[in-house]
């Protein structure tokens, strides 16, 4: 039995030398499942985060943040299904799974404020911005090649389950040279989804728990987009690759749900009111339109649209030492009526990775990338046993590439492959 499982390890071990492949097969029929997520901040490291006793040093959060805003980032990308035939380079596959991302900032004014105090007698303004998108997809990829290039085809159609555009919350205040204050805060929110009934603030769980929706509003609510990716071995050795994610037909919601609210305060110098004993406080509001669902005009959501080339290197010949790498660009809801020319909308990716591999069984994965708007620095380990392999990774992140490395966030993937 020893000497079987020793004459599978070396076979497959050939194998993989022998492979050309940016990213080889291991399996011809496979099915997968897996996860990964991530959660960052620019603000604190996760070593003062987890304390007996939490110390907000709005100093030292300034200094983090630098120019930008404190941002706050998560993601969650999960393959609930997937099964894939490719024989020489030719099969077909079905996939499933749900994405989402979340992103929360505070515009760097009110940090500073928070760190320096303020100018007296100037209005001042901040903000607040939030903005969500989930997703469930089912893709179709086509394996094929024509002469030395390999593509992979895959149509997606997918159902945007949540939607929430940039939405800003702004603060104006002013403080005055007599020691008193003026805010106004404002906030409208649009949050769209499949969800047909009302939804209650103040009994958020029963709301959540009888969203309902029926097969007809999720048909017509899909869209559809299609990712392309070729590889062509120009040397032995060396792989150069490009990638591609283009809508064609829009996520569709016309179901919002909506509501804001304007407040103003008045404070009077502290001091003078605490010693006659009256309130410094005057409140204006808040006016406040109620959250409800109602129809809307049809709102168009796109997934993100990608374009980018790769590479894999094999300095030494084989499979077992690979450098990978990869560069493109991302824009968010492309041709949606929210997109707008800005960092929160179109931004860069990249990932350069190290591939180690032992016997075409064990394997050490180190990386650092930038996707989806953080910075990452991750390291994996392989098990593969032919019919079975498992890969688990975890990392450090943040949307701050200096504070990545300190670190600010966390990243963590876990797949289970099986086949033959």
């Amino acid at each position: 039995m020893k000497r079987i499982i020793a004459i599978c390890i070396m076979f497959a071990a050939g194998l993989s030398c022998l492979s050309a492949e940016m990213n080889p097969r291991k399996r011809y029929i496979e099915m997968k499942w897996g996860f990964d997520v991530y959660a960052g901040q620019n603000a604190m490291n996760l070593t003062d985060i987890f304390q007996k006793e939490l110390v907000l040093d709005f100093p030292q959060i300034y200094r983090n943040i630098g120019n930008g805003p404190l941002s706050i980032d998560v993601g969650l990308n999960t393959t609930a299904y997937d099964f894939s035939v490719v024989f020489g380079g030719w099969g077909a596959g079905i996939r499933a799974g749900i994405s989402g991302y979340g992103t929360f900032s505070v515009s760097n004014d009110m940090v500073q404020l928070l760190a320096e105090g303020n100018t007296l007698d100037e209005e001042q303004t901040t903000s607040f911005s939030l903005s969500s998108g989930v997703f469930i997809n089912c893709d179709i990829p086509f394996y094929f090649k024509v002469g030395k290039l390999r593509f992979v085809a895959t149509p997606s159609a997918f159902v945007p389950m949540l939607y929430i555009p940039a939405s800003n919350v702004t603060v104006k205040y002013t403080m005055h040279s007599d020691g008193s204050m003026d805010l106004v805060g404002s906030t409208t929110a649009n949050v769209y989804s499949l969800a047909a009934q009302n939804f209650s603030m103040q009994d958020t769980t029963k709301s959540v728990s009888e969203m309902t929706f029926d097969a007809e509003t999720i048909f017509q609510s899909l869209g559809v987009d299609l990712s392309l990716a070729v590889e062509y071995p120009l040397f032995k050795n060396l792989d150069l690759g490009g990638y591609a994610t283009v809508p064609i037909i829009p996520g569709r919601l016309n179901k919002r749900l909506s509501g804001g609210t304007i407040v103003s305060i008045h404070a009077d110098p502290v001091l003078g009111t605490a010693l006659n004993g009256s309130n410094p406080f005057t409140v204006t509001g808040p006016d406040t339109k109620p959250w409800v669902v109602e129809d809307a005009e049809t709102f168009y959501v796109n997934r993100p649209m990608r374009l980018g080339a790769e590479v894999a290197w094999r300095p030494f010949g084989g499979n077992w030492f690979v450098l990978h790498g990869r560069v493109g660009g991302v824009m968010r809801n492309p041709f949606g009526k929210d997109f707008t020319w800005n960092l929160n909308y179109i931004y860069p990716e990249y990932k350069f990775a190290l591939q180690l591999t032992g016997l075409y069984v064990f394997g050490l994965d180190i990386s650092t990338e930038y996707t989806d708007r953080v910075f990452t620095h991750s390291a994996g380990i392989r098990l593969n046993i032919r019919v079975l392999e498992l890969d688990a990774t975890v990392g450090i992140s943040s949307p701050s590439f200096l504070s990545s490395f300190t670190p600010d966030g966390v990243k963590a993937s876990i797949s289970m492959k099986m086949g033959f």
